[in-house]
């Protein structure tokens, strides 16, 4: 499946990511850096990182993300704004 994950960045994002790609899903993670970091991303996913699309962008700007939403079958929204 091809799957976008918002927030996938951030603690519970990077390792959904990671469970998804070790069961072979095509993953497009979008995050705008605010609390989550790629090393992060690069730690828990290990050497399946580079399966990773990552776009750095931010939900409110809707022309920065929208074009990735395209043919998904599947979206996890993490993305979060912690007051």
């Amino acid at each position: 499946m091809k799957i976008v994950i918002t927030g996938g960045a951030g603690m519970i994002g990077s390792n959904l990511t990671a469970r998804l790609l070790e069961k072979g899903h095509d993953i497009i993670v979008i995050d705008n850096l605010w609390r989550g970091s790629i090393q992060y991303l690069k730690d828990v996913c290990g050497n399946n990182f580079n399966k990773i699309q990552f776009v750095n962008a931010d939900l409110s700007v809707i022309s920065d993300w929208a074009e990735w939403f395209k043919d998904v079958d599947c979206v996890y929204h993490l993305a979060d704004i912690v007051a």
